[in-house]
């Protein structure tokens, strides 16, 4: 709300179609009616519905545009170190990064890790399709994702760049009670 305008809030993203399947192989752990579906058809029955099967195959977008959030700063996972130096460099340029570590909670240091890995590893059948990865990236709601925050989408060697998010870019909706589409 209002009274938060001023906090400095950040978030990590994910190449949308690894996090696509990665929620895939969540959402199969989550649901057991759902793991009986491929990625490519979990796509293909999440593009035609009205709702979300499982919120692990929400885009980051979405995600963060629920709560409303104005994102500060959207760095990336697979670039995780660069991602905080920069957040460092927006948040505390004044104190410096030392500092900053220093004054850190433990909590917060841990979730900074960069050595994490997913915890569930894919198999063939939680691997979109070249076929299916071209019609994630052309959906509205999963290749919005790979335009906001700098993702080459189509291709399966993706080239990234070193650039998160701009500071103060807004991701606002009217409402997200309803989880609808």
């Amino acid at each position: 709300g209002p009274e938060h305008k001023d906090y400095f809030v950040f978030g990590f993203s994910r190449h949308p179609a690894r996090k696509f399947e990665s929620g895939v192989r969540q959402a199969w752990f989550q649901d057991g009616r759902l793991g009986s579906l491929s990625a490519d058809q979990l796509l293909e029955r999440q593009l035609a519905s009205n709702f979300w099967l499982n919120e692990h195959l929400q885009p980051t977008w979405y995600r963060f545009s629920c709560y409303h959030l104005n994102m500060s700063f959207v760095g990336r996972t697979e670039e995780m170190a660069h991602s905080i130096d920069r957040l460092l460099d927006a948040y505390c340029p004044s104190i410096g990064q030392a500092a900053w570590l220093n004054a850190c909670p433990l909590h917060i240091l841990r979730a900074l890790r960069t050595d994490v890995e997913n915890s569930r590893a894919p198999v063939e059948r939680s691997v979109l399709s070249d076929k299916s990865l071209r019609l994630f990236c052309s959906s509205e709601f999963y290749g919005k994702d790979a335009h906001i925050y700098g993702y080459v989408c189509k291709e399966r060697d993706e080239k990234r760049s070193l650039n998160p998010m701009p500071c103060g870019k807004s991701l606002w909706r009217e409402s997200c009670d309803d989880m609808a589409l």
